[in-house]
């Protein structure tokens, strides 16, 4: 296939696919959480030297799970049988078929939705550390990782992406986009709006089709050139 675009150059741009039916929102979650970390202050600023803020920043929805004893953050990516819970079929079986439908992953890994706590601050969601088997399929497909938000909204100068050569940029979210594509290891990203459970992102991780994943992008960036954030 021709690529029309030079996606190597793109850090973040806007989805260009159909809204999202809401099933788990700001008002309900409560009762779908499985995963709430419960961080003294202590602990908190140890992961934050340590770079590890994702063991604080959200409570979560794990959709998706494995056969490994202790799942956890550093296992999302790994290359197991993941399969949707009986907590995702249950309370968001739309959302797996828009997943299933709409999404250019030959292979899903951990899906969650997830609130976060309030800041995040800026980091990648696959370890520069990890083992290159368990990164090539991002770094071959940049822009690479997927992001869907099911309720709630991005707000003004809260969401951003970073990298050495452009500085640190805000995303502006046009309001019919249901998500965006970002830089896995491109660009790192955070959240400075220090007000938590403001919106619920989907949190996706798999292997992509990389022809659909790039008439996807082409296709995004088409509709949502402007809003992009490029090298």
């Amino acid at each position: 296939m021709l690529k029309t675009i030079n996606n190597d150059k793109i850090l973040w741009i806007p989805l260009d696919l159909p809204p999202i039916e809401k099933e788990i929102t700001l008002d309900n979650i409560n009762n779908f959480y499985n995963f709430v970390p419960n961080v003294s202050e202590l602990e908190r600023k140890k992961f934050e030297l340590q770079k590890q803020h994702y063991k604080y920043a959200w409570n979560t929805v794990r959709l998706r799970t494995c056969n490994i004893p202790n799942e956890s953050w550093e296992t999302q990516n790994l290359n197991e049988e993941w399969h949707w819970n009986e907590v995702s079929k249950k309370s968001c079986p739309k959302l797996i078929n828009y997943i299933n439908t709409y999404l250019p992953f030959k292979s899903l890994k951990a899906v969650s939705i997830m609130s976060s706590n309030g800041f995040v601050p800026a980091h990648y969601d696959i370890s520069q550390n990890s083992p290159l088997g368990e990164k090539i399929n991002y770094i071959d497909n940049e822009p690479s990782i997927y992001r869907l938000i099911v309720d709630g909204s991005i707000k003004e100068k809260s969401f951003y992406v970073y990298n050495k050569l452009i500085g640190k940029k805000y995303i502006t979210m046009p309001e019919e986009s249901p998500g965006w594509i970002m830089g896995a290891l491109s660009c790192v990203h955070g959240n400075d709006e220090n007000i938590p459970h403001q919106k619920l992102l989907v949190y996706i991780m798999g292997n992509l089709d990389k022809e659909k994943h790039i008439a996807l992008l082409e296709n995004s960036y088409k509709k949502y050139k402007k809003f992009s954030i490029e090298l």
